[in-house]
Formats: structure tokens, C-alpha cells, sequence
């Protein structure tokens, strides 16, 4: 089983390719100058009306707002929906990957993007816990970002596997 993991390892370091590198100067200059992380803007809170179910297996989680149809999420879980932006929050705190979920989404929708890509690793450097993971889930199922996702769920295998997240987005509203 030992090729397995160095398969997986492969498939992973692959599908990193092309991933967006957020940019954390900001961050490490407000520190320098004593302004410390990043700013809190009051505490997130569920939206009753966009709630998100998730159902989390070892190694495989999907959530999904209510009234999608069960043929999205097996489309979003089975790749067919290009994905669009992909975002690395590897070597991140919790609270800024948060903040870089909840960010990059809504940069998204006002692209007009659809389908995002978290990668969040697999938790190897934090003690097996996948820390990351459980920030990423839990800025799509709390506002602001839980108004626009429709599902979300573990990647394929070439796009990063348990080590990452396919995101569905609701349409952007025309204007």
C-alpha cells in the first residue's frame, strides 16, 4: 500500500500546479508594526435561509444547501464542472484561511466564477488533524460565504484528493 500513498503524493504535487500563492505581506507588515493579524469584522453566524448539510467521511466530505439536487453534487464530485480558480492555503493559521475562504469566494462571484478549488492539505504537518480542512468548511457554511455556495466536496484524485475541495457557486445576480 505503500505505492498508493506515493501515487496519491504525485497526483497531488500535480494538480498543485497552477495554484494561486496568496500574498501574506500585508499580514507580516502590520505585525512588524505592531498591528498584529488580520482584522475581525464581528462573528460569523449561520444563514438561516442558505444553510448548508455536511456530511464528513474519513477521507471524504460533502455539503450542500438546500434544494440542490442530488445530480449536482455527483457532477461537482465526479470533475465535470471546470474549475476556475484555485487557491492554496497550505502554511496558513486557521483564522487567515478562514478569512482567505470567505474572501476568495466572494471575489469569485463577482467574477462571475463558479467552481473553485481549496486546496487545504491533509493535515501531515499539523499533528494529523486536518486543521485547515475544518477552517475551509467552516467559513462555506457561515455568512458571508454560505449565501453563494450551492455544494462543495473532496476533489478527485488529479485535482488534490482529501487534500482538497471542489466549491459549486450559486449564479451571480445580473444587476
Amino acid at each position: 500500500m505503500a505505492g498508493d500513498e506515493n501515487d496519491e503524493d504525485a497526483l497531488f504535487l500535480q494538480a498543485m500546479r497552477g495554484v494561486e500563492r496568496i500574498d501574506r505581506s500585508d499580514v507580516r507588515q502590520r505585525k512588524q508594526e505592531g498591528g498584529g493579524g488580520p482584522k475581525r469584522v464581528g462573528t460569523p453566524r449561520p444563514a438561516a435561509s442558505a444553510r448548508v448539510e455536511v456530511d464528513r467521511e474519513p477521507g471524504f466530505v460533502v455539503g450542500r444547501a438546500r434544494g440542490v439536487s442530488e445530480r449536482v453534487v455527483n457532477d461537482l464530485r465526479a470533475g465535470k464542472r471546470p474549475v476556475e480558480r484555485k487557491v492554496d492555503l497550505h502554511g496558513q493559521r486557521r483564522d487567515v484561511a478562514v478569512a482567505t475562504v470567505r474572501g476568495r469566494v466572494e471575489s469569485a462571484v463577482l467574477d462571475g466564477h463558479r467552481c473553485l478549488l481549496f486546496v487545504h492539505g491533509r493535515g501531515k504537518h499539523s499533528g494529523g488533524a486536518p486543521v485547515l480542512l475544518d477552517a475551509t468548511i467552516e467559513a462555506l457554511t457561515t455568512a458571508p460565504a454560505v449565501e453563494h455556495v450551492r455544494a462543495f466536496c473532496t476533489a478527485r484524485p488529479e485535482h488534490g484528493g482529501a487534500g482538497a475541495l471542489y466549491v459549486l457557486l450559486a449564479r451571480s445576480k445580473k444587476k
